[in-house]
């Protein structure tokens, strides 16, 4: 795989969790947690639990399904059989895993690989959500009937790996690598669209779509999730998304 600045068209997925940040709350929320308190006490009820405080009750639930989360993604994509040599990176990003997938040829497997990827987390993944979301229940952790969900966005496009000094250079000459480029920021922008359209996880941008070719059996699968381009902050020109209608 190319390394430095070269860049390279990857077909990139964004899998994300549904109501993760309500659940687990955020940098910010925390520091709200001493002032919430004083509120109760100030009120009268001092001993009334509030929201951060619930949140730090699911800390241990989230933290555990979290770390099985990114486990039960990864081996889904290791059972996938693959014809050919794919390059593949991930990103970790809070309740988020980006996959930038590489063919060594620019070929099919490009588009192959993460439509069959789509398909077994859509059949997987359902039942790993319904145990997490059960478990919050049993802990009587559950809030507002908001259920843990995922939505996966799909994107062709350009991005450049870059290399990470190491942590301790004194002990270790390695180095990581990471991916940058707009295409991350434009995927993930396309999965918090999935949101406006009711019931659809997974969202196809039209750069993907146009790499599927039109005699593929995924290309008479997909439909148009409006009939209108959608602006996309970052991009200079609207796009069309599509959805499956069918990953059977």
């Amino acid at each position: 795989m190319p390394l430095g600045s070269d860049s390279n068209e990857y077909s990139i997925l964004h899998i994300d969790i549904r109501n993760y940040s309500y659940y687990s709350g955020t940098l910010s929320s925390w520091l709200d947690v001493p002032s919430e308190k004083a509120l109760n006490r100030l009120s009268g009820h001092p001993d009334k639990e509030g929201y951060y405080q619930r949140c730090e009750k699911r800390l241990p639930v989230m933290a555990e399904y979290t770390e099985l989360f990114y486990e039960k993604v990864q081996n889904i994509y290791d059972e996938l059989k693959k014809e050919e040599e794919i390059f593949y990176d991930r990103i970790y990003a809070g309740d988020g895993i980006y996959y930038a997938l590489l063919s060594n040829q620019h070929g099919e497997e490009t588009i192959k690989i993460p439509i069959d990827f789509l398909k077994s987390l859509s059949k997987k993944m359902p039942e790993f959500f319904l145990r997490w979301n059960q478990k919050l229940e049993r802990k009587n952790l559950s809030e507002n009937n908001l259920k843990l969900d995922f939505a996966i966005a799909v994107h062709y496009g350009y991005l450049s790996k870059i290399k990470i000094p190491p942590r301790k250079i004194h002990l270790s000459n390695e180095q990581m690598d990471t991916l940058i480029g707009p295409a991350i920021n434009i995927v993930s922008k396309v999965e918090k669209l999935s949101k406006l359209f009711s019931g659809v996880k997974i969202v196809i941008t039209e750069k993907f779509f146009k790499e599927i070719p039109k005699d593929s059996d995924y290309y008479e699968s997909l439909e148009e999730l409006s009939s209108e381009r959608v602006n996309i902050e970052g991009l200079s020109e609207p796009l069309k998304l599509y959805t499956f209608k069918d990953l059977s």
